[in-house]
C-alpha cells in the first residue's frame, strides 16, 4: 500500500499529499491524532497551495505590467473619504461579484494605472477565481462572446 499510495496521489493531482503525508502521518501518529485530524491536516496543505497556485496564475493571466500594492500609493492629494473607499475595493469582494464595474478618471501621472493593478492584485488573492483580463482583452471577449459589437 505504501508503495502503490505516491502513484494515487499522483494521478489524483494531489501533489502536498503526496509530498507531505509520510511526515504528517509520523506526526500524527506520535501526537494521537484522529484519522480525521490527519486527513484535515493534508487538506488544509493541499488547498492552501492550490489557492497560492491559483493566484499566481491569475496574476500571471492579468499581464500586469508590475506589481503594486495600496501600500505603495501617494494618497495625499485624495480626499480621505475617496482613499477609504478605495481601500474598501481591495477588502471586499461583493462588488466584484455583482460585476460591477471600476473606471479610474484623471490627468496623467496621478497613480490610475497604479491602483488598478493593486486591486487587481487584491482580487486575485481574495477573488472567487475570476480570469482578469486587460480592458483590450475584455472586450475582445466580449465581441467574441456576442459574435461582434
Amino acid at each position: 500500500m505504501e508503495a502503490t499510495l505516491p502513484l494515487l496521489l499522483k494521478q489524483l493531482k494531489l501533489a502536498r499529499f503526496r509530498s507531505h503525508w509520510q511526515p504528517l502521518a509520523e506526526q500524527a501518529e506520535a501526537q494521537g491524532w484522529s484519522p480525521g485530524q490527519f486527513l484535515y491536516s493534508l487538506c488544509e496543505l493541499e488547498l492552501e497551495q492550490r489557492q497560492i497556485a491559483r493566484q499566481q496564475r491569475l496574476l500571471r493571466g492579468a499581464h500586469l505590467p508590475w506589481q503594486k500594492g495600496l501600500d505603495g500609493f501617494d494618497h495625499q492629494h485624495l480626499d480621505p473619504r475617496q482613499w477609504q473607499e478605495l481601500q474598501g475595493l481591495t477588502q471586499q469582494t461583493t462588488w466584484l461579484l455583482q460585476a460591477e464595474n471600476l473606471l479610474l478618471f484623471g490627468p496623467s501621472g496621478v497613480g490610475k494605472t497604479h491602483l488598478a493593478i493593486a486591486i487587481t492584485m487584491a482580487m486575485a488573492g481574495a477573488g472567487p477565481g475570476l480570469p482578469l483580463l486587460p480592458g483590450h482583452g475584455a472586450c475582445a471577449a466580449a465581441a467574441e462572446g456576442q459574435g461582434g459589437l
